[in-house]
């Protein structure tokens, strides 16, 4: 930049708008929290309240922090948000042992239904068969208890999902390793899926054993359009109820009839182990299903398989009969477990689990595991995919076979979603960790990167440029025109050398996208060339914070710095070549600096002191 004498210039400005807008379809956080305490916490579930808010319920061990009242071991823990994420009320629920909720839903009272399992046959728990019983608690708008009921026999049982009915009663999805004995009647073998029907007071009013002599695993039921159910789960049994088994485990999905018949079932998956997680009713009467494989064969091919030995997502669209109609491989190289699929208001589908690979479908990933969304159109193509989380762990404290600790997405009435699982980072998109695991909730909605706008101000060829626009944006920079541009600042100050007519530019960057604005401007600067002495010194930086570099001045030339009301700040003899002066100590603000060279020329010029 070369000197300039400062004059005061009256200018005619000449202001052309230009804009363009690029938004991205992948949606932006809109909030995260970060709940829990100094042990682990971790969510399992979540789904949007009537009020526009959320219930969150997982599990707990801690008992500081967000959480109060814990049992002792771990407690189901039930937290309410508002619509910004605030803590309305927590609950932890349980006893002594270990106590998990795996499914919240809001009911037609304004209430909640939690369905997990329990250990414990104190505190909050009565009647325990044995071990882990599945546990249902029904909770008023408060978040008290109203009633509870242990399911199940003497070993192992636990209520993966339940759903409220029309008749104000609900049905659980559950697996079970009790054989016959206690409330469970009818099993084939080692481990069944067990549909079960209670009443709005929680008695058993039918239930149904579903496999074969080897293993099976429900993870969801829910009601179908005829009255009927679907459940979507995992086999490993070639008799009994299942047909079809290919090897190792394959995903199971039963479609029963209103009075609890079976009308149809169908094993997917081929000779690795193949996991159902998420299975749902479409709106075309057909179902979509989502879980995690590690196949290569069988229904597998033609799936666009990204790994060698790890797991992908594995998204299967089929109609209402059951026959595939679509089926998709999410993922890279990594390990990739899909736990959650629903449908979108568009007709697509929402698909969300966690990763371990950042390259293929999936990129941004910030750690080891990252939460993974995708957005499928209605024939399974990508829109788009967002990797959200920090370098720690996002999802998963273990990968259990059963998938225990997935995670929730739901689509929200603003056409965002609201996900929730857990995360031992404190960076990246995470922030607030109380310590180890945490539950993590995020909000996310539509792209709202607004146009930007900007004024400016001038006082001869020094530009004063205020962005005027709102604030929601990563990044923010500027482009002068004249080759100098500046990032992350708001309102810089330039000044211009020569005359002329620049274009000057603002450009706001975030996840959505990069919205620009432009305006040109006319100005006037006169050089000083004709000064001995003068003619290649050049000032930098411009604005400056701690020091201004002056290059090329004639040996003792005279540096005077002068503040806006005329006062002398700053007096020094320039050495030649290259000189660094010390600026560090003045006021922000504009400085008038006049150089005087032996011969008495003289020149003027100014800088910004940031």
């Amino acid at each position: 930049m070369r000197i300039n004498f400062i004059y005061r210039v009256s200018f005619a400005l000449l202001v052309t708008l230009q804009a363009f807008s690029a938004v991205a379809q992948v949606p932006v956080i809109q909030w995260q929290k970060s709940l829990g305490g100094s042990g682990d916490d971790y969510a399992n579930s979540v789904h949007q309240t009537a009020d526009g808010g959320y219930i969150v319920a997982g599990y707990t061990s801690s008992n500081d922090g967000d959480v109060t009242g814990n049992h002792g071991g771990t407690d189901m823990w039930v937290v309410k948000l508002d619509n910004a994420g605030t803590v309305q009320w927590q609950k932890t629920l349980g006893g002594s042992g270990n106590d998990v909720a795996k499914y919240v839903q809001q009911t037609t009272d304004a209430g909640y239904i939690i369905a997990g399992k329990t250990y414990s046959n104190d505190g909050d728990v009565t009647g325990n068969h044995g071990n882990a019983d599945a546990w249902v608690v029904k909770l008023d708008n408060a978040g008290n208890i109203q009633w509870q009921k242990t399911l199940g026999g003497n070993n192992n049982d636990v209520a993966n999902s339940v759903q409220q009915l029309s008749d104000g009663g609900y049905i659980l999805g559950c697996g079970t390793v009790s054989e016959n004995n206690g409330d469970i009647i009818g099993s084939h073998g080692a481990g069944e899926c067990w549909v079960v029907k209670i009443s709005s007071t929680g008695n058993i009013e039918w239930s149904l054993c579903l496999g074969g002599l080897s293993y099976e695993y429900a993870h969801q039921v829910t009601q179908t359009s005829d009255g009927g159910f679907v459940m979507g789960g995992i086999t490993m049994s070639l008799d009994g109820d299942v047909t079809g088994y290919q090897g190792g485990g394959d995903y199971w999905v039963v479609k029963l009839n209103n009075i609890q018949e079976l009308q149809w079932q169908k094993t997917l998956g081929g000779t690795g182990t193949d996991v159902l997680t998420s299975v749902i009713q479409t709106t075309d009467g057909g179902y979509i299903t989502a879980g995690h494989v590690l196949s290569q064969d069988g229904d597998i091919l033609g799936s666009g398989f990204h790994g060698t030995f790890f797991n992908d997502y594995w998204v299967v669209k089929l109609n209402s009969a059951g026959a595939i109609q679509w089926k998709k491989a999410l993922g890279g190289t990594g390990n990739d477990w899909a736990q959650s699929i629903q449908q979108t208001v568009d007709g697509g589908y929402i698909v969300f689990g966690f990763t371990t690979s950042n390259d293929d479908d999936v990129s941004g990933n910030n750690g080891y595991l990252d939460y993974w969304m995708v957005k499928l159109n209605s024939s399974g193509a990508i829109e788009w995919q967002k990797a959200l989380g920090g370098t720690g762990q996002e999802g998963a404290n273990s990968i259990e076979f059963q998938a225990d600790g997935a995670h929730s997405v739901q689509q929200t009435t603003d056409s965002g979603y609201i996900v929730a699982g857990y995360s031992k980072s404190n960076d990246g998109d995470v922030s607030g960790n109380h310590g180890n695991f945490d539950y993590w909730v995020v909000k996310l909605g539509n792209c709202t990167l607004p146009q930007p706008t900007f004024s400016n101000t001038n006082s001869g060829n020094i530009w004063n440029f205020n962005y005027t626009g709102t604030n929601p944006y990563t990044t923010i920079s500027w482009d002068f025109g004249d080759g100098t541009p500046v990032s992350n600042i708001a309102n810089p100050t330039h000044t211009y050398a020569d005359s002329g007519s620049y274009t000057v530019c603002v450009t706001v960057t975030d996840d959505c996208g990069s919205n620009t604005s432009c305006q040109t401007i006319n100005t006037v600067g006169t050089g000083i060339n004709n000064i001995p002495g003068f003619v290649n010194i050049s000032i930098y930086p411009n604005p400056a914070a701690k020091e201004i570099t002056i290059d090329n001045a004639e040996p003792g030339t005279v540096l005077d710095i002068y503040n806006n009301m005329g006062s002398l700040v700053l007096h020094t003899e320039l050495k030649g070549d290259k000189d660094n002066v010390d600026v560090s100590s003045l006021s922000s603000g504009i400085y008038l600096m006049r150089f005087t060279n032996k011969e008495g020329g003289q020149g003027s010029s100014t800088f910004v002191k940031e």
